[in-house]
């Protein structure tokens, strides 16, 4: 059974579905025809929001930590958090993730911005824009970022990000 479940996301190479089951601190493993696989516990509390999937790694956004947690897809063994616990920085509200190119983004609902890391976790920037109040949604499309906006109720377009 679901408790307030979030993000969701595809495994292309198998077709298995990975949903973020957050107040239950696990994804839940699921088949396009919606079978129980397995569960991934992502510790204690974490809160998973938010997830996307890069070659071998599975990346989860924890609502309670302010990090991206990251997982071996074939394991399921926790590999680090993004970014590193020792430097600092933590992602304030972390929402919706997106792995382009070898490039991670994280919406940040309190920092009203998108942060930028590289897949292995260096920190890279934020994206601020006047305009923001509280992105949650990002999508890319080819160089183009389309941001959405819950507190403006609006869709944000950017292009050339990834130029």
């Amino acid at each position: 059974m679901f408790n307030n479940p979030t993000g969701i996301a595809i495994n292309d190479h198998n077709n298995e579905i990975l949903i973020c089951d957050t107040n239950n601190d696990r994804l839940i493993v699921i088949s396009h025809d919606f079978k129980w696989i397995r569960d991934i516990n992502t510790g204690i509390d974490t809160s998973p929001r938010y997830i996307c999937i890069r070659e071998n790694i599975l990346y989860v956004t924890s609502g309670t930590k302010g990090c991206v947690l990251t997982f071996n897809k074939n394991t399921d063994q926790q590999i680090n958090t993004i970014p590193e616990l020792t430097l600092g920085l933590t992602i304030d509200a972390p929402r919706s993730i997106r792995c382009v190119r070898d490039l991670l983004f994280v919406t940040s609902s309190l920092s009203k911005s998108i942060f930028v890391f590289t897949i292995d976790g260096e920190y890279r920037g934020e994206l601020r824009h006047e305009l923001f109040s509280k992105p949650i949604g990002i999508l890319f499309i080819d160089d183009s970022l389309y941001v959405t906006d819950s507190d403006k109720h609006a869709l944000f377009h950017f292009s050339g990000v990834l130029q």
